[in-house]
Order: C-alpha cells, then sequence, then structure tokens
C-alpha cells in the first residue's frame, strides 16, 4: 500500500512496477511483465510516483496475456 514510501526511506535505487494476473492473494498472481524506475536523488513520494505512473503506461500496453510466470509459494 506504501511501497514508494516504503521505497524511499529504505534508500532504495530502483523501484517500478508489475503487471500481474490476479489471484485471491494480492499481488501474487503469475508476473506478465515488469518496468524499472530510477530513484533519483531528491525523489519525493510524489515526482517518484509520477515517474512509476509513467512506467505503467509503457508496461500495460506490453502486456502478454498468454505469458505465465511463477505463482507465489504457498
Amino acid at each position: 500500500m506504501y511501497g514508494v514510501r516504503q521505497a524511499l526511506e529504505a534508500g532504495v535505487t530502483i523501484a517500478g512496477c508489475t503487471v500481474h494476473f490476479v489471484s485471491e492473494e494480492l499481488d501474487c498472481g503469475a508476473i506478465v511483465t515488469q518496468e524499472a524506475v530510477c530513484v533519483l536523488p531528491g525523489d519525493s513520494e510524489a515526482t517518484l510516483v509520477e515517474r512509476i505512473k509513467e512506467a505503467e503506461h509503457v508496461a500495460y500496453p506490453r502486456q502478454d496475456l498468454r505469458g505465465r510466470g511463477r505463482e507465489c509459494e504457498a
């Protein structure tokens, strides 16, 4: 829920978005595609969120619903 805030607090240098199949567990469906976003010095939650949204606009049209990723392990 607060992934961008957590990424900034952790000091990561790469964030991004994941497109995955929907499953009963949150963020557990098979991964379809991902897009990386560099975390820049001075980024705020707002600036990073905007760049992640831009990455989503690249990732969603690229998705291939025939592809299947790894399912979450129970």
